[in-house]
């Protein structure tokens, strides 16, 4: 009697070639590069067979959540670095809008100025021309 050799099935296939002695020999028919006539069905009603195939889809379904968490992952690092970027953007138009703020306060304060020294000196002149006369 043949010892039986233990192959760990991989991601890329189903259910690899696995010697059970005199019972059946048997490789998955989706492996690439096997050929269909080494393909031997299990027998009705093999629990191990079925028992692998149900293993293999939820070690299929786990490996697609486990990629659908890593984009996952990524989508929300991008995002929150844009997010870094533009609260940056918007404390550089604060800083920008405040200085500007400040600028157009002070050039209205020296207009503002000018003018009230212009009117100071146009009643100081006419009150200087109407004591001229009043003598």
């Amino acid at each position: 009697m043949a010892t039986p050799t233990t192959h760990l099935p991989t991601r890329m296939s189903y259910y690899s070639p696995v010697d059970y002695g005199e019972r059946y020999h048997y490789v998955h028919p989706s492996l690439p590069g096997i050929p269909p006539s080494s393909y031997n069905p299990p027998a009705p009603g093999d629990k191990l067979y079925e028992v692998s195939i149900k293993v293999e889809e939820v070690k299929s379904s786990l490996h697609q959540a486990i990629d659908k968490t890593i984009a996952r992952g990524e989508q929300l690092e991008e995002t929150e670095r844009r997010a870094q970027e533009l609260e940056n953007n918007s404390n550089r138009f604060y800083r920008g809008a405040r200085n500007l703020k400040c600028m157009f306060c002070k050039k209205n304060a020296r207009m503002i100025g000018c003018c009230l020294f212009a009117l100071a000196l146009v009643i100081f002149t006419i009150v200087m021309i109407a004591k001229s006369y009043s003598n």
